[in-house]
C-alpha cells in the first residue's frame, strides 16, 4: 500500500478535492472485493447533480438507467491514469483513498478459514490425552468444528478463554458420566469442582448455556420433538431441569411439582411415612422436584399406574376409582412428572397415558411414550377417541403445526384426524369410559 510518495498524497488529494466521489469510491471498494481485481459495473443509485458532473468530467464514458449511473471498474481506472496520476491499479487507487489494505472476500475467507483451522487445532493439542477416546467430553468435543469454535469464541473474551471453558466443561462431563448407582451432583458443587466458581455453570451464564448443548452427548437424551437440537440452550425451564437430572445434576427446585394418587414411595429407609400417611386417608398429594431428589423408588397401590394429563379427569377419576393410583400432569409435563415416571418406568408394572386428544396432548403423549421406549402405553388417544371427544372449536394453525413434531407411530393416525379436522376436543367427553375400563383393570 504505497501511500507516502508524491504521486500517492496528489491522487489523495485529488480525490478527496471530488465530494462527488464519495459513493462511487465505496461501490468500487466492494465491486473490488468481490472479484478481486478490476472487473464489472458499478450502479449509482439516484445520482445527484454533483455526483454526474464530476464522474462524466473524470471518466466520460457513463450509463444512464431508470435513475441510475452505471460505471465500468476499468474506465475509472483508465481515467485515473489520463488524469496525470500514472498508471494504477484500482486496488492501489481504492487503498491510497481509504486509508487501508484491501483484501478481496476469497482472501478474506481464506484468513478467516485458517484462523478457524488454528484455533481448532490449539484445542486439539490442549485438549490430547485429557480423556479418554470415546468418552462423552472426547465425544463432544469432536462436535466443535472450525466454524462452531469460531462462532463460540464471539461470547468469549478471545482464544485462550473459550479453550480453557471447553476443557472445563469437558471434565464437567467426565464427572457426570462416572456417577455410579443413580448418585447425582449438584450443579454448584459440580461447576466448583471444574472451574472454581460455584456459579460458573449456572443455566443463565455464557458458560452454563455452552454446558446445556454440551449435555446433549450424554445417553438417553430427550430432544423435545426436535424443536431444540440446533440450539439446546433454548429449552423451556422445565425441560432444562430435566436435561439435568437425566445428566446426573440434582437441582435444588420446588417450582417444578407432580400430583398423584395412591403411589407407595421410598427412600433408602424404606417407604416414606409421610406419603403412607396421605395415600391412607385416599388424597390427592403434590410433591416437588426437590422432595422427589430423595426418592429411589414408586410403586402403585394398586395395579397398575394411569397418567393423566387434564386436572378435570384427574379428580373425577379418584373419586370414581378410589382403589386406583393415578398421575397428574395438569396439562404440562413438569420435570417432577417426568422424573416420577422414570422410577415408575424401571418396575415391572404396566402404566397408561391419557391425555388431550388435541396437538399439545399428542405432542406430549409422543413425548412420553419415546422417552419410556413403549414401555407406557398410550391409552384413549386414538382416532375414534378424537371423534367421541370432539368439539364445535376449530384449532389455529400454529397449534395444527404442533402436530408435525409426533413421532410415535401408535399416535400418527390421530395427528393426522386432527389435522383433517382441524376441531378441539373435550377428555371429559370420555370419562365414562375411561371409568369404566379403569374400574376392570383394577378388579382383574
Amino acid at each position: 500500500m504505497k501511500q507516502d510518495d508524491a504521486k500517492s498524497q496528489a491522487l489523495k488529494q485529488f480525490l478527496y478535492s471530488q465530494k462527488g466521489l464519495e459513493r462511487l469510491m465505496m461501490l468500487l471498494r466492494e465491486k473490488w472485493r468481490s472479484y478481486g481485481k478490476t472487473a464489472g459495473k458499478v450502479w449509482l443509485e439516484d445520482p445527484t447533480d454533483e455526483e454526474i458532473r464530476e464522474i462524466e468530467q473524470l471518466i466520460g464514458k457513463t450509463q444512464h438507467r431508470q435513475g441510475k449511473l452505471g460505471i465500468m471498474a476499468k474506465d475509472f481506472e483508465a481515467a485515473i491514469d489520463e488524469v496525470t496520476y500514472g498508471q494504477m491499479k484500482l486496488k492501489e487507487i481504492l487503498e491510497i483513498y481509504f486509508d487501508e489494505e484491501l483484501v478481496s472476500k476469497k482472501d478474506e475467507e481464506a484468513i478467516v478459514l485458517g484462523e478457524k483451522e488454528k484455533i481448532a487445532a490449539h484445542l486439539n493439542k490442549e485438549a490430547d490425552g485429557r480423556w479418554p477416546d470415546g468418552s462423552f467430553a472426547y465425544v463432544w468435543m469432536n462436535t466443535l468444528t472450525p466454524a462452531k469454535l469460531w462462532k463460540h469464541m464471539e461470547s468469549f473474551n478471545g482464544e485462550e478463554e473459550m479453550i480453557q471453558v471447553i476443557l472445563q466443561i469437558g471434565d464437567a462431563l467426565e464427572i457426570l458420566s462416572s456417577l455410579k448407582d443413580g448418585r447425582g451432583i449438584r450443579l454448584s458443587e459440580l461447576s466448583k469442582e471444574v472451574t472454581g466458581d460455584p456459579d460458573k455453570l449456572d443455566h443463565d451464564t455464557t458458560v452454563g448455556k455452552l454446558f446445556l448443548t454440551a449435555l446433549s452427548v450424554l445417553p438417553e437424551e430427550d430432544n423435545y420433538g426436535d424443536r431444540s437440537t440446533s440450539a439446546p440452550y433454548r429449552l423451556s425451564y422445565e425441560e432444562m431441569l430435566d436435561v439435568y437430572i437425566r445428566a446426573g445434576i440434582r437441582p435444588d427446585d420446588i417450582s417444578s411439582y407432580v400430583i398423584f394418587y395412591g403411589l407407595h414411595l421410598e427412600d433408602e429407609e424404606g417407604r416414606v411415612d409421610a406419603y403412607e400417611d396421605i395415600l391412607k386417608r385416599k388424597e390427592p398429594v403434590m410433591v416437588s422436584l426437590y422432595n422427589l431428589q430423595k426418592i429411589i423408588r414408586a410403586m402403585p397401590n394398586g395395579k397398575a399406574v394411569y397418567v393423566i394429563e387434564n386436572q378435570s379427569v384427574f379428580k373425577k377419576l379418584i373419586t370414581l376409582c378410589p382403589e386406583a393410583s393415578l398421575i397428574c400432569t395438569s396439562n404440562t409435563l413438569r420435570t417432577a412428572a417426568l422424573m416420577l415416571l422414570d422410577l415408575l418406568c424401571k418396575e415391572d408394572i404396566a402404566i397408561y397415558y391419557s391425555g388431550d386428544v388435541d396437538p399439545e396432548g399428542l405432542t406430549m403423549a409422543d413425548r412420553v411414550y419415546r422417552r419410556s421406549r413403549g414401555k407406557v402405553s398410550i391409552w384413549h388417544m386414538s382416532p375414534e377417541d378424537y371423534e367421541k371427544s370432539r368439539g364445535e372449536g376449530f384449532l389455529s394453525e400454529v397449534r395444527l403445526s404442533e402436530l408435525s413434531f409426533v413421532r410415535s407411530d401408535c399416535l400418527k393416525e390421530t395427528a393426522r384426524m386432527i389435522r383433517a379436522n382441524g376441531n378441539t376436543a373435550d377428555q371429559m367427553k370420555l370419562i365414562e369410559v375411561l371409568k369404566e375400563e379403569l374400574l376392570v383393570r383394577e378388579k382383574n
